[in-house]
């Protein structure tokens, strides 16, 4: 009922950083359990950065309710060390913490939850992607299931979201819309979905290469899509993404995926999306990106994964190699290689 893990990684970097993340689980039984992660980053003879907190999931009645959760807290010096003579910094300290309720009927599935990321939150370790904002979400899902046309169910969801700064003084944005999926005996589904979206811009910022002005932009954002399930050979989805509020602008995306499992040791998987963006007093531009994975398993105790990514937008092309032994049941030892090396006008270095 009890599992935990630690990771510690040292990085040639200048100073020299030493990372290292320990999980504790403990399993209550229902698929339920509450846990907690710690986090550190030591930068040479730098004040350590720390990033601890706990998480819960529990389900009730029957299965058709689930709860979860997480409290986070981040802590680190205000100003790094450069005197070795000075008094050390202060502490500066930030949190953050989601809560979640979902209900799963056989009819209706309905979730809410809300997420809240404070002003100084600072994990030294992983990502946030937006500070000082409050998300609330919540979803319907209606679901009949058939056997019309071929047909395994048919999914209605309506979704809705909202943000605000971390004191809910001012709104950020918002998005609501509707979703229409089928799904049939076959493995195929199709979907469709519609989103009004606004986006609200405080301060101007760079995306790639051109600059985007503050302002509030609102609009249409339409999503249609058909796929194979992943479980089927071969895997096959194909996208289209349109956006009419894209900061003032219009963002068309088409992407697609195709898996193949070549026999029981070899899988690749390719995908790629290419966008096209028109921008307020820029020319039109495209952007793309592509992968391959490539997965071989020889035997059922090792198995070998190669990915390469091209990224048009940071023109960096990224390679991941890595070798897994399962020398013992629940025990794995792995051998890694990774390279991200600059193309282009970026052209430079590589790591």
């Amino acid at each position: 009922r009890l599992t935990f893990g630690v990771l510690d990684v040292l990085t040639d970097e200048d100073p020299i950083t030493n990372y290292g993340v320990g999980r504790l689980r403990l399993d209550l039984g229902e698929a339920s359990y509450i846990g907690a992660i710690a986090t550190v980053r030591t930068p040479g003879d730098q004040r350590n950065d720390v990033t601890a907190g706990a998480d819960f999931f529990v389900r009730a009645a029957e299965g058709k309710l689930e709860l979860s959760g997480f409290a986070s807290g981040s802590f680190g010096p205000e100003d790094p060390i450069t005197d070795p003579d000075a008094p050390p910094p202060g502490i500066e300290r930030g949190a953050a913490g989601r809560l979640a309720a979902r209900y799963r009927g056989r009819v209706a599935r309905a979730e809410i939850s809300g997420l809240w990321v404070g002003p100084d939150f600072d994990p030294a370790v992983g990502f946030v992607r937006r500070k000082d904002t409050v998300q609330l979400d919540a979803s319907l899902t209606l679901q009949r299931r058939t056997n019309a046309l071929g047909l395994e169910n048919v999914d209605v969801i309506f979704r809705g979201a909202q943000l605000f700064d971390s004191g809910f003084d001012t709104h950020q944005g918002s998005r609501g819309g509707a979703e229409l999926a089928l799904g049939w005996v076959s493995g195929w589904y199709a979907y469709a979905r519609a989103d009004y979206v606004e986006d609200i811009v405080f301060e101007s910022f760079e995306l790639a290469g051109r600059t985007v002005q503050p302002g509030t932009y609102r609009g249409l954002q339409t999503f249609f899509g058909i796929s194979r399930s992943d479980a089927r050979n071969p895997y096959f989805s194909l996208d289209y993404d349109a956006v009419s509020s894209y900061f003032g602008g219009v963002r068309q995306t088409g992407s697609a995926s195709f898996g193949v499992t070549a026999t029981r040791h070899v899988r690749l998987v390719v995908s790629g999306a290419l966008s096209h963006i028109e921008l307020p007093t820029h020319d039109p531009f495209f952007l793309w990106t592509a992968n391959a994975r490539l997965t071989v398993a020889p035997t059922t105790t090792v198995q070998l994964d190669a990915i390469f990514q091209v990224d048009a937008v940071a023109e960096v092309t990224g390679t991941l190699v890595r070798l897994r032994w399962r020398y013992l049941p629940g025990s794995d030892l792995y051998l890694v290689y990774r390279e991200r090396r600059p193309y282009g006008d970026s052209r430079g270095d590589p790591d």
